[in-house]
């Protein structure tokens, strides 16, 4: 419940931009490592769908794309990191 009552939180904050559709994922607990690669799998496609456009030579804005946009939760164990 706590989750659901962040997110929309977050997504009404958001709304005062020009609205998107944000697709949300609970992926429970998961591994560190897991949760990462992930992330990267959704950051690609949408770097792929963004390239297409770039290399077709389509002149329009970046807020345009067709790409998805995630809201994720996500659990993971402790983790030691440097920095």
């Amino acid at each position: 419940m706590a989750k659901l009552m962040v997110a929309q939180l977050l997504l009404a904050l958001w709304g005062v931009m020009e609205k998107q559709h944000v697709i949300f994922r609970d992926l429970g607990n998961m591994e560190y490592e897991a949760a990462w690669m992930y992330q990267e799998k959704l950051l690609q496609q949408n770097v792929k769908i963004k390239s297409a456009f770039y290399q077709e030579g389509k002149n329009i804005s970046p807020e345009v794309f067709p790409t998805d946009h995630y809201l994720l939760f996500v659990e993971h164990p402790p983790v030691f990191t440097l920095g």
